[in-house]
């Protein structure tokens, strides 16, 4: 499995859902900080019901971002959050896989 790095970054759980909880997006931060993930790869024709799951133009724009692996950089497409709220909290349901992924 390759590393997957994104330099300068880290979560917040601060992105209103329409169920008012919180969700994770990743947002810019010092230098020394990175978020690891995974990359996936999605067929063009699966982009639009991806687009609307995720709820694009509805708190989230889509940003491309530059991810760091083993064999060099990956431009890919990520969801920004732009519905903010700092006082919500995100589900135990939503928040224990990210635990448990980390």
């Amino acid at each position: 499995m390759l590393t997957r790095r994104l330099p300068g970054r880290e979560l917040r759980w601060y992105k209103v859902s329409k169920d008012r909880s919180d969700k994770c997006d990743i947002v810019p931060a010092a230098a020394d900080n990175a978020v690891y993930g995974v990359l996936y790869e999605i067929a063009l024709s699966d982009k639009p019901a991806l687009d609307i799951a995720e709820g694009l133009g509805w708190g989230y724009q889509q940003a491309q971002l530059e991810v760091e692996t083993e064999t060099g950089p990956v431009l890919a497409l990520s969801y920004q959050a732009t519905n903010i709220d700092h006082g919500t909290r995100p589900y135990d349901w939503y928040n224990a896989p990210m635990v448990a992924g980390a």
